[in-house]
């Protein structure tokens, strides 16, 4: 990536202490749903992040165009993955990956293409990730490894273009 991405603090209400003990060993990709008025997801998702209700939450939210929007800082748990209903990664130590690993929310549905600014975003991001948190480029998942009801990031999502750019 020519420049680096821009990054908006928007802290949500939704997070939670990280256990003692757990570190971040990964990180597991969403995508948010809601488009075609990508803007509207957008907001909606961050909102949604406030509602107690809801609970959930991720640690970044990656709009179409590449920004990312910080929402719960890494040394806190985002609410993005829960407890696991398939066998976990091999890397992940229990059945709640919210005790290890960063959740990405990526603007987008299953059904459309995510955007070479999200691609950029993203290998930036990780790899910023990778750096400060020790862990191999090996430990990312999608949300759909983890739970039979889920379908994120969806097909249309790339892991070969996420490879290639960690790899460069």
């Amino acid at each position: 990536m020519a420049n680096e991405p821009t990054v908006i603090i928007r802290p949500v209400a939704n997070w939670s202490a990280r256990p003692p003990g757990c570190r971040i060993l990964g990180v597991v990709i969403h995508c948010t749903t809601g488009g075609p008025d990508w803007d509207a997801a957008l907001n909606a998702t961050l909102s949604w992040f406030n509602n107690a209700t809801a609970m959930a939450s991720a640690h970044i939210v990656i709009a179409r165009n590449g920004d990312i929007y910080e929402s719960v800082p890494d040394e806190r748990n985002a609410w993005h993955a829960g407890i696991v209903d398939k066998p976990p990664p091999a890397w992940l130590p229990d059945g709640n990956p919210n005790n290890w690993t960063l959740g990405v929310e990526l603007v987008g549905d299953t059904t459309t293409p995510y955007t070479d600014e999200q691609y950029a975003s993203l290998v930036w991001w990780i790899r910023g990730k990778m750096q400060r948190h020790g862990f191999p480029s090996t430990n990312i998942c999608a949300h759909s490894d983890l739970y039979r009801q889920r379908g994120d990031p969806g097909g249309l999502f790339s892991w070969d273009k996420l490879r290639d750019g960690l790899n460069d």
